[in-house]
C-alpha cells in the first residue's frame, strides 16, 4: 500500500464527490439525525458482528473494535458539528460495545502499518472535532 499524500486520495476524492449536489450519497443529508445515529447503529452491529465472526482473536477483535469505533464516532460528531446537534450521542448508543472504550488507542501494532497509520489518523480527527465542538458549546 501507498505511503504519504496518497494515502488519503480514495477518501479525499469520495469526500470531494459526496459535497457536491446529487453526490454519490446526497440523499443522507436530508435524513434526520435519529435516522442518521438508527444507519450508524446498523451499520456498527453489522461491522461488528462480521468482526466476531472471522476474527477469533480476543486482541485483534478489540483492535478492530477500536478502529470500527474511531471511524463511525469521527463521522457522527463530524455530523452533530455541522448540524449544531444540541448534545451528542452517547458511544454507547451507537453500540452497546463503544460503552467504555478507553480515549487511548489500544497497541495497534499486530493491524500493520497502514490500518494503525489510518486509526491513528481518525483517533486524531476525532479529538479535534469533539474539542471544536466544546469551544463552540462555550463554558459549562
Amino acid at each position: 500500500m501507498g505511503a504519504g499524500p496518497a494515502l488519503r486520495v480514495p477518501e479525499a476524492l469520495y469526500l470531494r464527490w459526496d459535497k457536491r449536489a446529487g453526490g454519490l450519497t446526497d440523499g443522507w443529508k436530508g435524513l434526520s439525525l435519529q435516522q442518521l445515529y438508527d444507519g450508524y447503529a446498523a451499520n456498527t452491529a453489522t461491522f461488528l458482528r462480521i468482526i466476531e465472526r472471522f476474527v477469533p482473536a480476543p486482541a485483534a477483535r478489540k483492535r478492530l473494535t477500536y478502529c470500527v469505533y474511531l471511524h463511525q464516532m469521527a463521522r457522527i460528531r463530524t455530523i452533530e458539528a455541522d448540524r449544531q446537534a444540541p448534545a451528542p450521542i452517547e458511544p454507547e448508543r451507537v453500540h452497546p460495545a463503544f460503552g467504555g472504550i478507553e480515549t487511548r488507542p489500544p497497541d495497534l501494532s499486530g493491524l500493520g502499518e497502514p490500518i494503525a497509520h489510518a486509526a491513528r489518523d481518525r483517533h486524531d480527527r476525532l479529538r479535534r472535532v469533539e474539542r471544536r465542538r466544546r469551544r463552540a458549546a462555550g463554558p459549562a
